[in-house]
């Protein structure tokens, strides 16, 4: 007997607002990674349109690095913000929009930068009293470096999402896909010869 004709493709439509929750598979760090980066991870949960699967938990989903802010000596906090970028399903690749998810570390304290003047000027102000025109110079170097110790240890924390945290996206622009329907009965009523 003839094998019976595979399923025709399926267009479904996933809409905007879906939720889209992903697990992680690399790891992302405000210190190492650059804007631009892609990262790959896995579906948390399935996505499922009108009950019917669209794509399975675990398939495939890459993330890219819109932004990577790394707290250095003079700037602020830490900012990761990361949005979907595609999805695999059935060895075919999906572009997608979603929001951004956005990862920040605890801003660096703000007296900082005036530790540095202020340790300068009381540097300069000590060695002014302690010896004249040539002491005020040393105290002012002094002073700087004071201010500059504390400064670095002021310095904003990295941020990171490690694999295997769950991120959660909403998708901004509906995806159309094209699934082949996987008949589960046909194999086992038809085995190969």
């Amino acid at each position: 007997p003839e094998p019976p004709a595979p399923p025709p493709p399926v267009q479904l439509t996933v809409p905007q607002g879906t939720p889209v929750s992903v697990q992680m598979i690399d790891s992302i760090d405000s210190s190492a990674n650059h804007t631009g980066d892609i990262f790959h991870g896995q579906l948390a949960n399935p996505i499922l349109v009108g009950g019917k699967m669209v794509a399975p938990k675990g398939a495939n989903v890459y993330l890219k690095l819109v932004e990577a802010r790394s707290a250095g000596h003079m700037s602020g906090q830490s900012e990761l913000r990361v949005e979907l970028y595609r999805i695999q399903l059935q060895g075919k690749s999906y572009p997608v929009v979603s929001n951004d998810y956005i990862v920040t570390g605890a801003k660096r304290a703000k007296r900082s930068a005036l530790a540095i003047i202020g340790g300068a000027a009381i540097g300069a102000a000590i060695g002014a009293i302690a010896g004249g025109g040539k002491g005020a110079a040393i105290g002012a170097a002094a002073g700087g470096g004071g201010g500059a110790v504390y400064d670095e240890a002021t310095k904003g924390q990295q941020v990171k999402i490690p694999s295997e945290a769950v991120l959660n996206f909403k998708l901004q622009q509906p995806v159309s896909v094209t699934l082949t329907p996987v008949s589960s009965d046909a194999s086992s009523q038809n085995p190969q010869p």
